[in-house]
């Protein structure tokens, strides 16, 4: 939880702290949706360009555009977080002087095997995604 609240999603999931009961499921599951609509955007931006630019164009400089393009997003990101309160619960916690100092050790030495499979399971995922793509 230490983690959890120090890591870069602390701000984005604070709404479950703030939702009402029975509901914190439904408002964590929008902290991870901006990643999928970054890749959706990417996406949509990427393979056009793939299709409809010459392959030289394209190999030369095309493929830099969606990452030129998330800049904005990054931006767009920066600002809301700036803007986006503490939750009650940690502001107590910083108030009092009980936020960790090493939150990473912390959470590891708590979940330390938990945490070893979610890599385990990650790097699965990772390879299966990976290996049917042909080296041409």
């Amino acid at each position: 939880m230490a983690f959890r609240r120090n890591s870069p999603f602390s701000r984005s999931s604070s709404p479950t702290s703030r939702a009402p009961a029975g509901r914190r499921g439904l408002y964590a599951s929008f902290s991870l949706q901006g990643v999928q609509a970054g890749q959706i955007l990417a996406a949509a931006v990427f393979i056009p360009l793939a299709r409809y630019m010459p392959r030289e164009a394209f190999l030369a400089w095309g493929w830099r555009v969606p990452f030129l393009l998330s800049l904005l997003a990054v931006a767009a990101g920066y600002g809301i977080r700036r803007r986006v309160a503490e939750t009650p619960v940690f502001e107590d916690e910083q108030g009092r002087g009980a936020t960790p100092r090493a939150p990473v050790v912390q959470a590891v030495a708590g979940n330390g095997p938990d945490m070893l499979r979610v890599a385990c399971m990650s790097c699965g995922i990772l390879c299966a995604l990976v290996s049917p793509i042909p080296n041409s």
